[in-house]
């Protein structure tokens, strides 16, 4: 009897022990799941936090029946009531009309039961306007009633302000790349694609459109002698040794034209790991008007310093009392080996002292602005030390921005008759003003 007590009662707390383990395993089990579950809620909400500012509830006629709070709701809805509304129809919030539209049209009267995304409502208060855009989706009870919807709340303000400011920028670089017959373009450095803007085409005498092309492709219509200097620049650009470029080339047009073309770019992006550049953008302009004026002008300088160089009379061109160049017949009237010997002097060191002060009269009256002053005699004293008269005119003009007088030297030997000037030199001293 005594030993059945005793192995009834061992096996009691033995039974005991094991529901005890057994409820101590289920419990660490609890709140380990407890635990995880609290874990995932965190995460869940750190999740969503960072892809919503808030989050709203609707019941089945699109009221609001439940909104998160925070201060993007407060901001937007301020001290109005959404709940038991539509947020369209809330005091204060405005919607696009014809966004509401559709989305009245999908949502309610077609009860269309379906997601939705950036559907924008804004507020505007003190002159600042808020846009927030919500998406939703459906919920279904157990039996798949409809009850309503359920969703999540973003301030896109910053974001729309900055597409609206890059529309801008981009509606203003297309005007002034109307404006100026640039022509924009961007080469993919991975495939060798190159985009260009329609003005491109207009360039070579080709129909208005946007062009599609490759860098071998270009590389083919540039003159043979650019086409080194053209690649090692772009090396340059891609390299980083320079921050872009701005280089001149001739371009052979389907025609069989050579038109030259100003072309500027950069690197506009490059890998992140290696620093290897990606894509190239930039504008082609151009400028065959511009080469030819200036060929046109060097051409009429070329001619002109013949015509100098040649002329019976001496020339001297100077710039702040400088002489900066003069032609043979001036080098020898004023006793010197070449006209080199003459660079950097001043004209006013050749005047006699007794004529220096009516020189600087008729000076200043050139340094006031261009203007001219007739031939005048005047004594100078020449390098060798002997003096002659000269008949001297000058006149001031602008040049590059700064002002430049042209001094002519007249031998007396070249006078009329009793020392008189030429008819010509005396219709001009009748014209022009004293000084």
């Amino acid at each position: 009897m005594a030993w059945s007590n005793l192995l009834e009662a061992l096996l009691l707390v033995t039974g005991g022990l094991v529901l005890f383990g057994v409820w101590f395993s289920a419990r660490r089990r609890d709140r380990r799941a407890t635990q995880a579950l609290r874990v995932s809620e965190e995460r869940f909400r750190h999740l969503t936090s960072l892809s919503a500012d808030w989050f709203w509830e609707t019941d089945a006629q699109h009221r609001v029946s439940w909104l998160s709070g925070g201060p993007a709701v407060a901001a937007l809805f301020g001290a109005e009531l959404a709940h038991g509304r539509r947020l369209w129809e809330v005091p204060g919030v405005a919607v696009e009309p014809r966004a509401l539209v559709e989305h009245f049209e999908r949502l309610v009267e077609l009860d269309a039961q379906m997601p939705f995304f950036d559907f924008e409502i804004s507020r505007t208060d003190a002159g600042e306007r808020r846009v927030h855009a919500i998406a939703g989706k459906p919920r279904y009870d157990a039996s798949g009633r409809f009850l309503g919807y359920r969703g999540v709340g973003r301030d896109v303000t910053d974001k729309r302000r900055w597409e609206r400011a890059l529309g801008e920028a981009k509606e203003r670089l297309q005007l002034a790349l109307e404006g100026s017959s640039a022509a924009l373009w961007d080469t993919d450095l991975r495939s060798g694609e190159v985009f260009l803007s329609e003005a491109w085409a207009e360039m070579l005498g080709l129909p208005r459109a946007v062009t599609r092309t490759t860098v071998a492709e270009l590389s083919m219509i540039v003159h043979p002698e650019d086409l080194a200097r053209v690649a090692r620049m772009q090396l340059d650009a891609m390299k980083g040794s320079s921050a872009g470029y701005a280089e001149e080339h001739r371009v052979r047009t389907p025609a069989g034209n050579w038109i030259w073309v100003l072309s500027r770019g950069s690197v506009v992006e490059r890998d992140p790991g290696t620093g290897r550049a990606l894509r190239m953008a930039g504008t082609n302009l151009e400028i065959t008007w511009r080469k030819r004026a200036e060929q046109a002008a060097r051409d009429a300088e070329e001619r002109y310093r013949a015509l100098v160089e040649f002329a019976p009379d001496g020339v001297l061109v100077q710039s702040s009392g400088i002489i900066e160049y003069a032609n043979s017949t001036a080098a020898r009237l004023l006793g010197a080996s070449s006209p080199r010997q003459l660079m950097g002097m001043k004209p006013e060191q050749f005047i006699h002292p007794e004529h220096r002060e009516r020189h600087r009269e008729r000076m200043r009256y050139l340094e006031a602005g261009p203007g001219k002053t007739p031939f005048e005699k005047r004594r100078v004293c020449r390098l060798d030390g002997t003096e002659i008269v000269f008949e001297i005119a000058s006149v001031s003009y602008l040049e590059c921005g700064r002002l430049v007088m042209q001094t002519v030297l007249r031998g007396v030997a070249q006078m009329g008759e009793a020392g008189e000037a030429p008819p010509q030199a005396q219709a001009a001293a009748v014209r022009e003003p004293s000084i």
